[in-house]
């Protein structure tokens, strides 16, 4: 079997090359080594340290990817769609730097449109009952008439969905705001990649966060209004090229309003 290998390496190093034989080799790992149940972890973690290597190459100032800093989620007006960023279900890593439109508004939406983001307002800051929120309308839309569904019953829907983000804000209130990690990494788990980072933000070409995943923390701080750590799965080229021209020159002349921007404290400091 290991000659079979070493044969169908060396067959296709000669005919296409050492980039073939690299991208074979990622292939194979991801799926015939690796446990289904961990190959989103595992490709997440490859394209993030693939992302940080090419990042290495190109910038004097590149971004750490785990490093998280501290955003106040009010602040954030937009959530990102589009292509861009490769999304995290896709093993699209942190780290990501893309040049294009991605960021414009064509990709954007009001983050108060999104129904975990509006419900979680309207019942913590404006006192409604579960079933006067969006969520309920979304509940209506997506199951109410769906006799053989489990959530066909309001109360079994908001017992097992909506619930434990109630007792979630409840302890975030009362005991503060605890990051999911704290080592600069994240742990090896079968668990879905969003729920091991923090709140997922990207950055536009002028500096401006979008909210990308992380709906309920994010809903839950804003209505606190604390400030919160966040990763950063992208920043816009001409963004990182600031940061790249801010690490090697200091701030622009007249462009003050940079100093305290919480993705230029690692090149200003």
């Amino acid at each position: 079997m290991v000659t079979h290998y070493f044969k169908r390496v060396l067959e296709i190093f000669q005919k296409k090359g050492f980039p073939e034989v690299f991208r074979k080799f990622k292939s194979f790992v991801y799926w015939r080594l690796i446990n289904n149940k961990y190959r989103r972890y595992y490709l997440f973690k490859f394209n993030t340290w693939r992302n940080d290597l090419q990042n290495r190459m190109r910038y004097d100032a590149p971004p750490i990817p785990y490093q998280t800093i501290q955003v106040n989620p009010n602040q954030i007006k937009y959530k990102i769609g589009g292509q861009r960023p490769n999304h995290i279900n896709n093993g699209g890593g942190l780290g990501q730097i893309y040049s294009g439109s991605w960021d414009l508004a064509e990709n954007l939406s009001e983050v108060e449109s999104h129904t975990t983001i509006k419900s979680i307002s309207e019942k913590f800051s404006q006192g409604k009952k579960w079933e006067d929120t969006s969520f309920h309308k979304e509940w209506s839309e997506k199951y109410s008439e769906r006799e053989i569904h489990r959530y066909s019953d309001w109360e079994t829907y908001c017992s097992e969905q909506i619930k434990p983000y109630e007792k979630l804000y409840y302890d975030i209130r009362d005991n503060g705001y605890i990051p999911n990690c704290t080592v600069g990494t994240i742990r090896s788990s079968s668990e879905p990649v969003k729920n091991l980072l923090e709140v997922v933000v990207a950055i536009n070409r002028r500096g401006e966060f979008y909210f990308y995943i992380g709906h309920h923390r994010f809903a839950i701080s804003r209505v606190l209004g604390i400030e919160i750590p966040v990763h950063v799965i992208c920043r816009h080229k001409l963004w990182q090229e600031l940061r790249d021209e801010i690490h090697n020159n200091g701030l622009p002349e007249g462009r003050t309003d940079l100093r305290d921007h919480p993705d230029l404290q690692d090149v200003l400091n």
